[in-house]
C-alpha cells in the first residue's frame, strides 16, 4: 500500500508540471525569470553566481552573502528593459564584477562592498539611454574602473572611494550629450584620468582628490561648445595638464592646486572665441605655461603663482583683438616673458613680480595702435628691456624698477635733445636730467664729440639768441636733421652708436654752429672717422640745403667760450649800477672843486698851496747901491713889528745907518 501511494503522488506531480508548462507556452506571455538564488547560509565562503535569462524583461536583483569572501559575478539579461540592482557583500574581500545588459534602457546602479579591498569593475550598457551611477567602496584600496555606455545620452556620475590609494579611471560615453561629473577619492595618492565624450555638448567638471600627490590629466571633448572647468587637488605635488576642445566656443577655466610644486600646462582651444583664464597654484615652484587660442577674439588673463620661483611664459593669440593682461608671481625670482598678439589693436599691460630678481622682457604687437605700459618689479635687479611696436601710434611708457641695478635698454634711434644759442650773447637750454638707478656694474660712458661748421647761406641776427623765435627753431631743426643724415642713416657706420645731439650753439660769422654729439662707447668711433663720414655726406658743398664752407670734429670744445648759464644780473640792475657809478664820479669832482676854492680863499686869491715864503731872504734880492736909504724887502709883506722909524714913529719904511749909530763921526 505504501509503494502504491508513493507512485500515485509522483504521477500527480509530473502531470501538474506538464500542465503548468503547457499553459505558459500556450498563453505566449513573457514572464521575468526570477532566478534570485539566495545564499541563506551566513557562513557561506563561496559567492553565488547568477546567470539570468537571455530575453528576460525584468531586472535581476542580487543579494549576496553577508560574510562571503568571494565576489558576486552578475551577468544580466541581454535585452532586459530594466536596470540591474546589485548589493554586494558587506565584508566581501573581492571586487564585484558587473556586466549590464547590452540594450538596457535604464542605468545600472552599483553599491559595492564597504570594506572591499579590490576595486569595482563596471561595464555599462552599450546603448543605455540613462547614466550609470557608481558608488565604490569607502575603504577600497584599488581604483574604480568605469566604462560607460557608447551612446548614452546622460552623463556618468562617479563617486570614488574616500580613502582609495589608486586613481579613478573614467571612460565616458562617445556620443554623450551631457557632461561627465567626476568626484575622485579624498585621500587618493594617484591622479584621476578623465577621457570625456568626443561629441559632448556640455563641459566636463572635474573635482580631483584633496590630498592627491599626482596631477590630474583632463582630455575634454573635441567638439564641446562649453568650457572645461578643472578644480585640481589642494595639496597636489604635480601639475595639472589640460587639453581643451579644438572647436570649443567658451574659455577654459583652470584652478590648479594650492601647494602644487609643478607648473600648470594649458593648451586651450584652437578656435576658441573666449579668453582662457588661468589661476595657478599659490606656492607653485614652477612657471605656468600658457598657449592661448590662435583666433581667439578675447584677451588671455593670467594670474601666476604668488611664490612661484620660475617665470611665467605667455604666448597669446595671433589675431587677438584685445590686449593680454599678465599678473605674475609676487615673489618670482625669474622674469616674465610676454609675446603678445601680432595684430592686436590694444596695448599690452604687464605687472611683473614685486621681488623679481630678473628683468621683464616685453615683445609687443607689430601693428598695435596703442602704447605698451610696463610696470616692472619693485626690487628687480635687472633692467627692463622693451621692444615697442613697429607701427604704434602712441609712445611707450616705462616705469623702471626702484632698486634696479641696470639701466634701461631701448630701441629708440637717438637721444632727443634741446639745443641752445651762443653763450656769449644769450642762454642755453639744457636737457632734462634723466636719473638712472645706481648700478653695481657701471656701463661704459658715452663718447662726446664737438662738431663745428660754418653755414654760409644763413645770416646771423639777434633772433638766433632767442630759442623761442621761429628762425631759431627752424635752423635748429635743419641742423639736427643734418646730423641725423650724416650719422644716423640706414647705411651709416655709426647708426648703432649714434645717440643724438645734446646742444647747439649759434654765433656770429655767417652762422658758426657748434654741435655736441653723443655716441655709445666704441673704439671705432673717433674724431677722424666722424670727420670723414661728414665729408662723404657733403654733396655740392651742402647737406640738407645748408651750404657749408668748413667744418671739423674734435673731442674737445672748439669755440673760445663754452656754453654758460644765463646772467644772474638783469638789465635794469646793470643800468642801476652804471647810474651809481656816474653819481659817485660827480660827487668826487664836486669835492675836488670845494678843496680848490677853500685853498684860494685862504691865500687871498693866489693858489699857492705850498709857498716857500719866510723871514729869510738872500742878499741878492737887494741892489748893491742901496746901502743907505729906505727899502722894501722883495716879495715880502711888511711886518709892523719890524718896521720902526729912526724917530720911533711907526712908518712903512725902516732905516738903519750903522755910521749914525755911533758918535765917532
Amino acid at each position: 500500500m505504501r509503494a502504491q501511494g508513493l507512485s500515485i503522488a509522483l504521477l500527480l506531480l509530473l502531470l501538474g508540471g506538464q500542465l503548468s508548462a503547457a499553459s505558459t507556452t500556450s498563453s505566449g506571455s513573457t514572464t521575468d525569470a526570477k532566478s534570485s538564488v539566495t545564499a541563506t547560509s551566513s557562513y557561506d565562503s563561496t559567492a553565488a553566481a547568477q546567470t539570468p535569462s537571455t530575453g528576460s524583461s525584468t531586472a535581476v536583483t542580487h543579494t549576496p552573502s553577508t560574510g562571503s569572501s568571494t565576489a558576486v559575478t552578475h551577468t544580466p539579461s541581454t535585452g532586459s528593459s530594466s536596470a540591474v540592482t546589485h548589493t554586494p557583500s558587506t565584508g566581501s574581500s573581492s571586487a564585484v564584477t558587473h556586466t549590464p545588459s547590452t540594450g538596457s534602457s535604464t542605468a545600472v546602479t552599483h553599491t559595492p562592498s564597504t570594506g572591499s579591498s579590490t576595486a569595482v569593475t563596471h561595464t555599462p550598457s552599450t546603448g543605455s539611454s540613462s547614466a550609470v551611477t557608481h558608488t565604490p567602496s569607502t575603504g577600497s584600496s584599488s581604483a574604480v574602473t568605469h566604462t560607460s555606455s557608447t551612446g548614452s545620452s546622460t552623463a556618468v556620475t562617479h563617486t570614488a572611494s574616500t580613502g582609495s590609494s589608486t586613481a579613478v579611471t573614467h571612460t565616458p560615453s562617445t556620443g554623450s550629450s551631457t557632461a561627465v561629473t567626476h568626484t575622485p577619492s579624498t585621500g587618493s595618492s594617484t591622479a584621476v584620468t578623465h577621457t570625456p565624450s568626443t561629441g559632448s555638448s556640455t563641459a566636463v567638471t572635474h573635482t580631483p582628490s584633496t590630498g592627491s600627490n599626482t596631477a590630474v590629466t583632463h582630455t575634454p571633448s573635441t567638439g564641446s561648445n562649453t568650457a572645461v572647468t578643472h578644480t585640481p587637488s589642494t595639496g597636489s605635488s604635480s601639475a595639472v595638464t589640460h587639453t581643451p576642445s579644438t572647436g570649443s566656443s567658451t574659455a577654459v577655466t583652470h584652478t590648479p592646486s594650492t601647494g602644487s610644486s609643478t607648473a600648470v600646462t594649458h593648451t586651450p582651444s584652437t578656435g576658441s572665441s573666449s579668453a582662457v583664464t588661468h589661476t595657478p597654484s599659490t606656492g607653485s615652484s614652477s612657471a605656468v605655461t600658457h598657449t592661448s587660442s590662435t583666433g581667439s577674439s578675447t584677451a588671455v588673463t593670467h594670474t601666476a603663482s604668488t611664490g612661484s620661483s620660475t617665470a611665467v611664459t605667455h604666448t597669446p593669440s595671433t589675431g587677438s583683438s584685445t590686449a593680454v593682461t599678465h599678473t605674475p608671481s609676487t615673489g618670482s625670482s625669474t622674469a616674465v616673458t610676454h609675446t603678445p598678439s601680432t595684430g592686436s589693436n590694444t596695448a599690452v599691460t604687464h605687472t611683473p613680480s614685486t621681488g623679481s630678481s630678473t628683468a621683464v622682457t616685453h615683445t609687443p604687437s607689430t601693428g598695435s595702435s596703442t602704447a605698451v605700459t610696463h610696470t616692472p618689479s619693485t626690487g628687480s635687479s635687472t633692467a627692463v628691456t622693451h621692444t615697442p611696436s613697429t607701427g604704434s601710434s602712441t609712445a611707450v611708457t616705462h616705469t623702471p624698477s626702484t632698486g634696479s641695478s641696470k639701466p634701461f635698454s631701448s630701441t629708440t634711434s637717438h637721444v632727443k635733445a634741446t639745443v641752445s644759442q651762443h653763450p656769449s650773447s644769450s642762454t642755453i637750454t639744457k636737457l632734462p636730467n634723466t636719473s638712472k638707478p645706481t648700478s653695481s656694474i657701471t656701463p661704459a660712458a658715452p663718447s662726446y664729440f664737438y662738431l663745428q661748421c660754418h653755414i654760409t647761406n644763413r645770416n646771423f641776427n639777434q633772433s638766433l639768441q632767442d630759442n623761442n623765435s621761429p628762425y631759431y627753431i627752424s635752423l635748429k631743426n635743419e641742423v639736427t636733421k643734418m646730423c641725423d643724415q650724416v650719422y644716423n642713416c640706414s647705411t651709416c657706420a655709426t647708426r648703432d652708436t649714434y645717440q643724438g645731439v645734446l646742444w647747439i650753439v649759434f654765433s656770429q660769422g655767417s652762422v658758426i654752429t657748434d654741435i655736441k654729439l653723443s655716441f655709445k662707447f666704441d673704439l671705432a668711433v673717433t674724431d677722424q672717422s666722424l670727420t670723414n663720414q661728414f665729408a662723404n655726406k657733403i654733396v655740392d658743398g651742402s647737406i640738407n640745403n645748408l651750404q657749408l664752407s668748413r667744418f671739423r670734429v674734435s673731442p674737445d670744445f672748439l669755440s673760445t667760450s663754452s656754453p654758460t648759464s644765463e646772467s644772474l644780473v638783469p638789465g635794469w640792475g646793470i643800468a642801476l649800477l652804471v647810474l651809481a657809478c656816474v653819481i659817485l664820479l660827480l660827487l668826487l669832482i664836486f669835492l675836488i672843486m670845494l678843496l680848490i676854492l677853500a685853498c684860494r680863499r685862504r691865500h687871498h686869491g693866489n693858489l699857492e698851496i705850498f709857498s716857500s715864503r719866510g723871514s729869510y731872504h738872500p742878499m741878492n734880492d737887494y741892489p748893491s747901491y742901496h746901502t743907505h736909504g729906505r727899502y722894501i724887502a722883495p716879495v715880502s709883506k711888511p711886518n709892523p713889528y719890524n718896521e720902526i722909524s729912526g724917530n720911533g714913529a711907526n712908518t712903512q719904511f725902516s732905516y738903519i745907518n750903522p755910521a749914525m749909530a755911533t758918535n765917532n763921526l
